[in-house]
């Protein structure tokens, strides 16, 4: 399942640490800066992020109030609400603001006092909720845990695949994303696939990025607003079927200064190994 965080940025300190919480207990989370990058429409991804989740989350505060993106995403959430059953609204009170007239009706969980105790009340409520796909997936190490997710579909008959990891030191305030993008040539197509016997594109080609990683491990340097990026490609044995993946690594939560080495490419064997005990959905 997968939760849209809708806040103001004065706001963002509560919601890094909700979100840390919430990918912590296997909860796909969408906000802005997981999911956009230079060149997306903000309205367009927005609207597409309330589109795939199931719970839209509102943090409600003086400056949530005021909030133009915040009002706009509510009333998204109501109208997804209308359109799709089981689509739930919950708003999360950390100042002590009225709640908005279109939210008085929903069940609102208060964060103004104990915060571990409305986080457990959150986590009940998405518990009831969690309803796994095969999209994603937690992968939890003794100092670290990666939550994946992935998105995929044709273009112009041709196959793409976007790979998302949000990364966690557990002894680190900031979190590590990568958005991996992989676009496929003119041979990309689902024919073309089933004549290879391809039943999975997306369980082939994290395939070959784990084997590709495996032998040419990729590190990169990353500081707070400044991204890394790396080009790649992936062919078949035979070289036609060939694909372009482009990876942009960043650090959100971190202060200014800030640095750290990062070995995007170890992230693929870990995917792999989740998403083969989950079998990958397509």
């Amino acid at each position: 399942m997968a939760v849209f965080i809708s806040y103001s940025r004065n706001d963002q300190a509560f919601v890094d640490k909700l979100s840390i919480d919430l990918l912590n207990h296997n909860v796909k989370v969408w906000r802005d800066e997981y999911k956009l990058s230079a060149g997306d429409s903000l309205t367009a991804r927005i609207g597409k992020g309330i589109d795939q989740a199931s719970v839209l989350c509102v943090v409600l505060s003086d400056s949530a109030l005021a909030s133009k993106w915040v009002r706009q995403e509510v009333e998204a959430g109501l109208l997804r609400e209308r359109e799709k059953s089981g689509f739930t609204i919950v708003p999360l009170l950390v100042q002590h603001v009225p709640v908005p007239e279109a939210l008085k009706d929903y069940m609102w969980i208060d964060f103004t006092q104990h915060y571990e105790e409305a986080i457990g009340k959150l986590l009940a409520l998405l518990e009831r909720k969690i309803d796994d796909g095969g999209n994603g997936g937690l992968v939890v190490g003794e100092d670290y845990f990666n939550f994946w997710g992935t998105e995929q579909g044709y273009t112009e008959g041709r196959y793409d695949l976007l790979i998302e990891v949000v990364s966690f030191d557990k002894e680190e305030q900031f979190c590590i994303v990568t958005r991996v993008q992989i676009r496929g040539n003119e041979a990309a197509t689902e024919d073309s696939f089933r004549e290879r016997g391809i039943d999975s594109p997306k369980a082939y080609l994290i395939d070959a990025l784990a084997e590709n990683f495996a032998e040419n491990p990729a590190r990169v340097q990353v500081r707070i607003n400044k991204p890394a990026h790396a080009t790649f490609p992936i062919e078949s044995e035979d070289g036609k079927l060939q694909f372009t993946a482009v990876a942009e690594v960043k650090m959100l939560g971190a202060s200014e200064g800030v640095t750290t080495v990062f070995n995007f490419g170890g992230l693929f064997k870990q995917i792999k190994l989740t998403a083969g005990q989950r079998k990958i959905a397509d």
